[in-house]
């Protein structure tokens, strides 16, 4: 009886543990960007300066989603790379923007990784939803002054007369 037990708590031990064995590997490529894009909330111009967020105005948002497809346990890749630079660049133009700040990639196991017992099978494909994301920017046109700026300048009386003499 004691020996039933132990066998049926390992073996449903191993069934969970394998159960969610099934996924995806992918690559993505940002190679022909033709915009800047940060990870950051700061952005370098064509000049190569850094624009401050202060100096960006968001204009749009980025949004690219794809499932990657994989067998056994992942190691098969179904799915080749991704080069996610015509998306971008498409969407950065279409929203007048001049690149993109706080861009993400977030990668995360698709619903059919979670039907029970068949992502313990090799052969039962897996995959992965990758979603990159991130705020189109506008750099802000430099505010130039309207009139100069006031001077302040220090007037001092002068004299050429000497000591005793009529000013």
């Amino acid at each position: 009886m004691k020996k039933r037990w132990i066998r049926g708590l390992v073996c449903g031990t191993s069934c969970v543990a394998l159960a969610g064995c099934a996924g995806a590997r992918s690559s993505m490529r940002f190679d022909h960007l033709e915009y800047p894009v940060s990870m950051s909330p700061y952005l370098v111009d064509g000049a190569g300066e850094s624009r401050s967020p202060r100096e960006l105005e968001v204009v749009g948002k980025v949004r690219y989603e794809e499932t990657a497809w994989g067998m056994v346990y992942s190691a098969v890749r179904l799915t080749g790379e991704h080069d996610v630079s015509q998306p971008i660049n498409q969407q950065v133009r279409a929203a007048g923007g001049d690149g993109v700040v706080g861009l993400t990639v977030v990668s995360d196991y698709c619903t059919l990784n979670y039907v029970p017992i068949l992502p313990v099978l090799p052969f039962w494909p897996g995959c992965t939803d990758v979603s990159v994301t991130g705020k189109v920017v506008r750099i802000k046109p430099s505010a130039a002054p309207t009139s100069p700026a006031p001077t302040m300048r220090k007037t001092v009386a002068t004299s050429s007369a000497g000591p005793g003499e009529a000013r």
